[in-house]
């Protein structure tokens, strides 16, 4: 009697008790030319396989020699066969095989097989076909009499009396490589899974023909149709790539602790098996990958030209090492002829990992990728990180290229990337783009020397980055920290732009660089920052409120502002206006800082509009600090569009510089206050009215009140007519330091 259990290699103890859930619906895998594309490379944890010929092997190799590169001459081998699947048992319907078929369908019309060429197969098997037989199965591939009989005898059954396999191909000879691939399904819901060469005897004759046979136990249909091609995929890449079983075998260095096979085993054993290393065809079907000899790794074959590549996590303290169900994934740009790549990552549906690389989709199921790392290369690229899962790290590598980041470009809201850490290392080329306008109302956003901080965004950064830009949500607050301590370490500071709402307010803080070396330029549309290390600019728009912290012995210049500003510690000149003029200070202007250091210039000497200006004393309340301090300030109003207010005790001296005609009415002063007219030129000249003085009063004139005009007159009246105190009032000569535009 021809003995079966030479043949077989091996019965695999592989479980399928690890039952995957069936998805809601399948998507259909196109039907791709056979080529191949190493789609997803999973890297050994384990230091790899080791394929070697094995003794007597048809190919006429040495005994034990390693293979290290794609073999071209291996006869053992299947080479395109056809594949017919029986699903035996009582629970099988016509439909839930139909079901299970068209998934083995697509997946041998797929590229999943392509990589089995490094073994000297030409890497495709052909679907044949599909039966059901309901008769009562059994579990395991072959059983003696009187013992239930196994699949072996269910494929002699069938290949022998069911007229629905009539048209199916037979086995020829005695060589395996000759034969259809024959996959029995059965609902026994045993532990025996595998693959091996087989035994059919044609009805009327003596003569024992050999065919390829895999086993499959199922539980039945429910819940089973991941199971189902994970196991098959497992198994055909065996069966083909095994073929006779007198060519190659696999030895791993570290037994896995998976199926107990890891010497004399075969290609999908050990380290990927039991689900450890798996992937869904074009985001579908559940396959398993299997080692690749040109590739050193376990690979599986999608449509998709580019690779990426994963680094399985495992436990290497306990014996035997134990997956711990994820993997690093590392996307390289650069693969294709065009360097500038578009890398964007999101989620998909389930909360899985979705990687679109120039236009190809690599997608992963929830909770199997633990961090990513991204390497565009060279090139002009765009890395787009739209939404991530939770509990995940991101590095991106973005040296070498001229890179543009851009965090939920999209859906403008940055509680998608979950709490998640970022890392960013740049090399001075990089500009990183945030989108929050559609998140939480409120959020408080920060950027330091280290990171940038969201209420659910930590992005740790090296910040060799060339621009930072910043789209914020409603009534968000926004501070930028000092950044002088970048250049320090070597960095250049980037430019840091912050589109608000309308209603943001922004700080930027600066108080801890270096005193007395820096200025500071502030218009509506940006503040730029000079210091012996270097310039770097913030840039704004649509903002509520401004405050510029400056370091201490600062010269400040405001040029214009949009939105409320107020300027805290110079502890030098504030010099307000550009080219002569205020009128572009359009929203008010505070200045605060050490007590009596700040000089305050006020320049709207070219204003020939005779404006009616008023300097009087209001108290604001400083909630800097968190408490509520109630401080004298010096107001100047219709000087420009929005008031201007100075801290009367931080203030040395207010210096105000007014065009031909203007009227300024002095209804009180709390620091040394200068006022100096101007004639004008050619028609627009005229001298200047000063009224001093508040309802008769002149007591609230606290602080020494300087009138000059060193080109035309001042018109001067003092009003204290309703002081019944009877001062006593001198008038002399002396001849003063005029105040200088800075």
């Amino acid at each position: 009697m021809f003995d079966f259990v030479r043949w077989v290699r091996r019965l695999s103890s592989r479980s399928n008790a690890n039952v995957c859930q069936k998805l809601p619906t399948r998507l259909g895998v196109e039907e791709l030319e056979h080529r191949v594309v190493p789609t997803v490379v999973f890297n050994s944890a384990l230091g790899g396989d080791t394929i070697s010929w094995v003794p007597n092997n048809s190919a006429g190799q040495p005994a034990n020699q390693v293979v290290t590169s794609p073999i071209t001459n291996n006869p053992s081998v299947l080479n395109d066969p056809t594949v017919y699947f029986i699903f035996w048992g009582q629970s099988w319907t016509t439909a839930q095989a139909k079901v299970l078929a068209n998934d083995a369908k697509a997946l041998l019309q797929s590229t999943y097989l392509s990589s089995l060429t490094d073994y000297g197969s030409d890497g495709r098997a052909s679907y044949g076909g599909f039966l059901v037989d309901n008769s009562q199965s059994y579990s395991g591939p072959y059983s003696a009499p009187p013992a239930p009989p196994g699949s072996s005898q269910e494929i002699q059954k069938v290949l022998s009396t069911n007229a629905a396999a009539a048209a199916w191909a037979k086995p020829k000879d005695g060589s395996a490589t000759d034969s259809p691939i024959y996959v029995t399904v059965d609902d026994a819901g045993g532990s025996s899974i595998g693959n091996g060469p087989d035994v059919y005897t044609p009805p009327g004759s003596g003569t024992t023909l050999v065919s390829n046979h895999i086993w499959i136990d199922l539980s039945g249909f429910a819940g089973n149709q991941d199971n189902f091609t994970d196991l098959l995929s497992h198994e055909l890449a065996e069966r083909i790539s095994s073929g006779t079983g007198n060519g190659i075998e696999m030895n791993a260095q570290v037994n896995a602790g998976t199926d107990g096979e890891w010497q004399n085993a075969q290609i999908a054993d050990n380290e990927p098996d039991t689900e450890n290393y798996t992937y869904r065809l074009s985001g579908s079907l559940l396959v398993q990958a299997y080692w690749s000899i040109q590739y050193n790794g376990f690979v599986v074959q999608d449509h998709n030209a580019q690779t990426v590549y994963l680094n399985p996590n495992w436990n290497l303290t306990t014996s035997p090492p134990q997956f711990q169900g994820n993997a690093s994934l590392t996307i390289g740009g650069d693969q294709l002829g065009n360097l500038n790549d578009t890398i964007t990552l999101n989620q998909t549906a389930s909360g899985g990992v979705k990687v679109t690389l120039n236009g190809e989709v690599f997608q992963f199921d929830p909770g199997k990728i633990s961090s990513i790392i991204v390497n565009p290369g060279l090139g002009n690229n765009i890395i787009n990180v739209e939404n991530l899962p939770a509990g995940m790290s991101l590095n991106i590598d973005s040296t070498g290229g001229t890179d543009t980041v851009n965090f939920s470009p999209a859906a403008h809201d940055l509680d998608n990337l979950n709490s998640n850490k970022i890392n960013i290392a740049g090399d001075g080329q990089t500009s990183v783009n945030l989108y929050d306008q559609s998140g939480p109302s409120g959020t408080a956003y920060e950027v330091a020397p280290e990171a940038i901080y969201q209420n659910n965004f930590n992005n740790i950064l090296d910040f060799n980055v060339a621009a930072i830009t910043l789209h914020v949500g409603r009534a968000a607050t926004v501070k930028i920290d000092p950044l002088e301590q970048l250049q320090q370490i070597g960095f250049p500071i980037p430019t840091i732009t912050v589109d608000g709402f309308g209603d943001t307010a922004l700080t930027v803080n600066d108080q801890n660089s270096s005193p007395g070396a820096t200025a500071y330029y502030i218009n509506s549309g940006g503040t730029t920052i000079s210091s012996f290390l270097g310039t770097w600019k913030v840039n704004y728009s649509a903002l509520a409120s401004l405050a510029v912290n400056t370091a201490s012995v600062a010269n400040v210049n405001v040029q214009s502002t949009a939105a409320p500003t107020t300027i805290d510690d110079p502890s030098g000149t504030v010099a307000i206006g550009d080219n002569g003029t205020v009128q572009n200070i359009r929203g008010a202007l505070t200045i605060q800082g050490a007590i009596g250091a700040d000089n305050v210039v006020v320049d709207d000497s070219a204003d020939g509009s005779a404006p009616t200006v008023t300097l009087r004393t209001v108290t604001i309340v400083d909630m800097t600090g968190g408490d509520a301090l109630s401080d004298q300030f010096g107001q100047i109003s219709h000087i420009a569009p929005a008031l201007i207010n100075y801290c009367y005790e931080d203030t040395n001296a207010v210096t105000v510089f007014t065009g031909a005609g203007t009227k300024i009415k002095v209804l009180a002063t709390g620091t040394t206050t200068n006022l100096i007219g101007t004639m004008g030129t050619g028609l627009l000249t005229a001298d200047t009215i000063v009224t001093v003085g508040y309802t008769g009063f002149t007591d609230s004139i606290a602080g020494t009140l300087n009138l000059d005009n060193p080109t035309g007159f001042d018109l001067i009246t003092v009003n204290d007519s309703a002081d019944t105190t009877g001062p006593t009032v001198t008038l002399a000569t002396f001849t003063p330091d005029s105040p200088t535009r800075p």
